[in-house]
């Protein structure tokens, strides 16, 4: 007879004493064994593990380890002797792990506490959001799950209560986001008690461009907080730029009273490109706006250097090119590129030429210099450019100025004065290109004002003349 034959013969017991036998078997272990030899005695002795299982105070019970794992069979077996569930609390394990299935059965099942708690004092929901678990949102979220639960953080000095909505948001959970704005149950207008930004404008500043879509469909108040097109100025974020003028919000609503920006002001301030793309292309947003300095968008690409952001500018056909002067800003910038393309709009009246005109001279600009002077409405003569020039030893554009510039006889006089004080080398050439124009220096030669060298060589000048 071999050893496994009286375990053959148990067989032939009546169930009632095979359950005897089980219950006078001490080890668990034993037991186990036991009930794994075959199918008859597995559905004998199966219940008596999970009783025993449920005593047992100190190993965890078999129902968390199958939520823990995602055994369904066993969780369905489980949950016939654990009732009440409050104890085991296998919701909190199972949404913890991510075992949606596990979820969907315990939420079937009377008596499992949707609201019980971790040791943390976060909900089965509050934890599937913190987690981004989209599909177990949406099932606690049908089944009934409370919503209002807050979580307090602190921030800096301030103790921030977060919805769960914001968490969602703020985690980058989109699909959980969505079941939570889809339910119904949330305020998207409700922002934190305490310091922080709105929902609208914490996406908008994330990019995560389709919960703001979201968000605007549910009733979203962009006009909160801080305008949210600001915020999409300030994070570049053209999607929501274009989104939020597409539902009609106003461009040009101030950011700050004191300071007078609106949102293609903050774009230009963060060099953001694309946005700026999107204010440009509507037709409704400002472009000639003036802020607190006086500045308009043009002039203010300019001050924060950012010629990219102002050759943007010039494909509105509504932009002002005179007002706040941003040609001559330009060419004290050394955008030249730039300077020449307000020139060639054909916009530019004859302040900004005339200031542009100055800019150029003063900054050694030949290129700006040069197409100025082919213009009828720059007079080289006066403002004393010429003497300002070679004052500063722009001897290039000084010589401009005397080729092309129709000088008149004081201009020269007082050019020449200035290069003969200079006496520099760079200058000499310069002085003879003035005593070889038709000047008339007997008064200067008469006064002594000029070297005796350079009188002489008027002397014999004028005596062959």
């Amino acid at each position: 007879m071999s050893r496994h034959e009286p375990v053959d013969l148990l067989g032939d017991l009546p169930p009632e004493i095979l359950h005897l036998i089980a219950q006078q078997i001490i080890s668990a272990r034993d037991l186990n064994a036991f009930a794994r030899t075959n199918r008859y005695y597995y559905e004998i002795f199966n219940s008596h593990l999970y009783v025993r299982d449920i005593k047992r105070k100190k190993r965890r019970p078999a129902i968390v380890w199958a939520a823990e794992r995602g055994r369904e069979e066993t969780m369905r077996v489980a949950l016939k002797y654990h009732n009440p569930l409050k104890k085991t609390a296998p919701l909190i394990v199972a949404v913890e792990n991510n075992q949606d299935r596990i979820v969907k059965i315990l939420l079937q099942k009377e008596g499992v506490d949707i609201e019980a708690t971790n040791k943390h004092g976060d909900t089965p929901l509050e934890i599937a959001v913190q987690k981004g678990y989209a599909s177990i949102v949406k099932q606690l979220l049908d089944a009934g799950a409370r919503v209002q639960s807050r979580r307090t953080t602190r921030r800096l000095h301030y103790l921030v209560c977060e919805s769960l909505l914001w968490q969602a948001v703020r985690y980058r959970h989109q699909d959980a986001a969505r079941h939570l704005i889809q339910s119904g149950q949330f305020d998207v207008n409700e922002g934190p008690h305490g310091w922080y930004q709105y929902v609208l404008t914490l996406a908008i500043s994330s990019r995560q461009d389709e919960i703001i879509e979201d968000l605007l469909i549910a009733g979203a108040d962009p006009t909160l907080d801080q305008p949210a097109l600001v915020h999409a100025a300030t994070c570049n974020n053209p999607f929501a730029a274009h989104l939020l003028l597409n539902y009609g919000v106003e461009p040009n609503e101030c950011y700050s009273v004191h300071d007078r920006r609106t949102p293609i002001f903050c774009a230009i301030f963060s060099a953001a490109l694309e946005t700026l793309e999107v204010f440009i292309d509507c037709e409704r947003v400002n472009v000639n706006g003036l802020n607190a300095d006086t500045d308009t968008p043009l002039t203010y690409a300019i001050d924060w250097r950012q010629p990219c952001l102002a050759q943007l500018l010039l494909r509105r056909k509504d932009l002002n090119v005179n007002l706040a002067l941003p040609f001559p800003r330009a060419i004290r910038k050394g955008y030249t590129d730039l300077a020449r393309n307000l020139l060639g709009t054909g916009r530019l009246n004859d302040l900004s030429i005339a200031e542009g005109f100055a800019a150029a001279v003063e900054t050694n600009n030949l290129d700006i210099t040069l197409l100025l002077l082919d213009r009828e409405k720059v007079d080289a003569s006066s403002e004393h450019f010429f003497r300002r020039a070679i004052e500063r030893g722009h001897v290039i554009v000084a010589e401009a100025l005397l080729a092309h510039g129709h000088l008149n006889h004081e201009s020269k006089s007082e050019g020449l004065a200035a290069a003969i004080t200079r006496n520099e080398a760079s200058t000499n050439r310069l002085i003879q290109l003035i005593l070889d124009s038709d000047l008339d220096l007997s008064k200067q030669i008469a006064d002594d004002a000029i070297p005796i060298p350079l009188a002489q060589n008027c002397a014999v000048k004028n005596a062959g003349a």
